[in-house]
């Protein structure tokens, strides 16, 4: 099984959106990443966990080394606090609709269901 053939540009589509969300967390930060799914930006915190998974970082390790790996570990924590806070933002609407059928409304009266006690 080989790889399948990549685009005009030799990335992914993977690849192209995670640059795409990475320009734009960039330059506009997390105001950038606002009307982007959600889902779209796990996938770049996602990618940020994994390259400082993969980051070296024995004490031999230079300063550029260093400043590189504080800098994902604050874009992570950012990152993670805007997911949080999106998730946060959902309306009790949005929630309600997400609610199982057969459970009964808090807010509708319970139904008697044996008629003959009230006689």
């Amino acid at each position: 099984m080989g790889q399948e053939p990549k685009p005009h540009g030799g990335k992914s589509w993977l690849e192209k959106k995670l640059s795409l969300l990475e320009a734009l967390y960039h330059k506009f930060g997390r105001d950038g990443l606002k009307d982007q799914p959600i889902a779209d930006v796990g996938l770049l915190l996602s990618s940020k966990e994994l390259q400082l998974r993969d980051a070296a970082k024995s004490r031999d390790v230079g300063e550029f080394q260093k400043v590189a790996n504080s800098r994902l570990e604050l874009e992570i924590k950012d990152l993670t606090a805007f997911m949080k806070g999106q998730v946060a933002e959902l309306s009790l609407s949005d929630l309600r609709s997400f609610r199982q059928p057969d459970r009964p409304h808090q807010h509708e009266p319970q139904k008697r269901r044996n008629f003959d006690l009230e006689r």
